[in-house]
């Protein structure tokens, strides 16, 4: 195995259990089964480490959910798909959010061009979603781009609670109500 490659998985092991904080260059080294020295021929300290392991989870996440998206047939099942195979694999693999919990603002800069690429690329699997749905007369968006934006900040600020709290109700439970409002709405329709 590539030595930068065991590295990061280390690194990534090992970050989820025990935090940014917690874990050192030696603790990398050690769970990689390489010298101190090696890690450094790759990383100069260890942010650069967790900038690299949240940008490979970032990568692989949007891999999962265009796999996911991709099997789907209508829209309302994309969004579906979409919204539970992110939760999915945040609640599984929660570095991004394990690391920033306590001390977001110390920790964002690393992780900061990852969140940006997530959103930009999220924006692009929900705008297409979106076109879709228009094309198989299946949803009303007037505005596609600004809906996108709208849809992606908002599932956003629901994924620290998926990631760390718990709940009576299921991930699932949850998405399938959030996409009954969003896709029924709560407008009294008799009215």
């Amino acid at each position: 195995m590539d030595k930068k490659k065991q590295i990061l998985e280390a690194a990534q092991s090992l970050f989820a259990r025990f935090g940014l904080k917690k874990v050192t260059t030696d603790d990398i080294a050690r769970k990689a089964s390489v010298s101190k020295a090696t890690v450094y021929k790759y990383y100069s300290n260890k942010d650069e480490i967790l900038a690299d392991v949240v940008q490979l989870e970032t990568e692989f996440l949007l891999l999962k959910i265009r796999n996911a998206v991709e099997l789907e047939t209508t829209a309302l099942k994309k969004l579906r798909a979409y919204l539970l195979t992110k939760a999915l694999f945040i609640r599984d693999l929660t570095n991004l959010y394990k690391v920033t919990r306590f001390s977001e603002d110390g920790f964002w800069p690393h992780i900061r061009d990852a969140r940006v690429t997530c959103i930009i690329e999220e924006n692009k699997i929900l705008q297409s979603i979106l076109k879709g749905g228009i094309e198989t007369n299946e949803l009303n968006v007037p505005r596609v781009d600004l809906t996108a934006h709208v849809l992606v900040i908002s599932f956003r600020s629901l994924e620290f609670p998926w990631a760390l709290e718990g709940s009576d109700l299921s991930i699932e439970e949850h998405i399938d109500q959030l996409l009954q409002v969003i896709y029924y709405g709560i407008e009294n329709k008799a009215s």
